[in-house]
């Protein structure tokens, strides 16, 4: 397992729902024109709520100024974890749980802020630039083996939706199992919050409970297998009652 920093500076932001058509034309040369953008960080997340965006500044570019787009003031950048020695097309999901005790608490521990994005293949850890580069590293080295800076990252989308593909055209897990998602957050979480992502992610990797987990602009989201449900309200409620 490694960990990457990214040169990116991202911004996140929040699209609302009557607004996502003066959007349309920026978002989807983002998402299906990279050639036509110098944007090299994109994801597009739909909730309930809203469209988060995460995009570099490039891709910032692409949006209209709009009374519709909320923008968080921090500046971001990317942890990114990988496994399969750092090559992409070797890279095995890894989950935030199978992280938790070594990347996510550490960074709660130095009250690191972080906001989070597990894909297939990767998962994506956001800290405030704020940050020192020099502190990040140091907290990385104390946990992992690898630490290698790289320069970019191919444009990518992810999208929380339910709708029907054609066969053949999305990669699932062997096991085909089917996951339930958890919202994290009777109310609009703050992005100045510490130890968020560390509080669900320890408990379901003491339960041995794989999870991914997605952090939007309003709400986190933890997606968890529907078999273990159950379990996983089980060690959550053990959590909140422990503290």
């Amino acid at each position: 397992m490694e960990l990457h920093i990214l040169e990116h500076s991202l911004k996140v932001a929040s699209i609302a729902k009557e607004g996502i058509q003066i959007c349309t034309h920026g978002l989807i040369k983002l998402a299906f024109l990279a050639s036509k953008t110098r944007c090299k960080f994109f994801s597009l997340t739909e909730t309930p709520e809203d469209y988060t965006i995460i995009v570099d500044e490039e891709g910032f570019k692409e949006l209209p100024q709009s009374e519709h787009i909320s923008v968080a003031d921090a500046t971001w950048l990317a942890l990114n974890v990988v496994s399969g020695g750092g090559n992409a097309s070797n890279a095995q999901p890894i989950g935030v749980t199978k992280i938790a005790k070594s990347v996510i608490a550490p960074l709660a521990d130095h009250n690191i802020s972080v906001f989070m994005l597990s894909t297939y293949q990767t998962d994506f850890i956001l800290v405030s630039v704020d940050k020192k580069r020099a502190d990040l590293v140091n907290i990385s080295t104390a946990t992992l083996e690898n630490v290698n800076e790289r320069e970019r990252i191919c444009s990518f989308l992810c999208i929380l939706f339910s709708s029907r593909f054609p066969n053949n055209v999305l990669f699932t897990s062997a096991s085909g199992e089917l996951w339930k998602m958890v919202r994290i957050g009777g109310q609009p979480l703050g992005f100045d919050e510490c130890g968020i992502v560390a509080q669900i992610s320890e408990p379901l990797a003491t339960a041995d409970i794989p999870a991914y987990y997605i952090s939007t602009f309003k709400f986190d989201h933890a997606l968890v297998p529907e078999e273990n449900i159950q379990s996983v309200i089980g060690a959550l409620r053990t959590k909140s009652t422990a503290e």
